[in-house]
């Protein structure tokens, strides 16, 4: 904000916008990083499982887990066949 506060209007508008994107970005890309980090890539799954058991029971763990396979699914299908 104070990009835009004290900045012209030229140089105050793409300063705000870079600024506010990196501090909305960056919490959830270095959180993903930290837990990769501290417990593994091999478990993510799991705790992400059991973070959507824990708030929204087993309806939340059980559509969490058909939106990743549905986000796999689509994935596999935007890559290319081999010929």
């Amino acid at each position: 904000c104070a990009a835009l506060l004290f900045g012209s209007i030229d140089l105050g508008v793409p300063l705000f916008f870079i600024f506010f994107g990196l501090a909305i970005g960056m919490p959830h890309t270095a959180n993903a990083a930290l837990v990769a980090e501290i417990y593994g890539t091999r478990f993510m799954g799991t705790l992400l499982s059991g973070v959507l058991y824990q708030t929204g029971g087993l309806a939340a763990a059980l559509l969490g887990s058909a939106l990743m396979l549905l986000m796999c699914w689509a994935t596999t299908q935007r890559l290319p066949t081999s010929t």
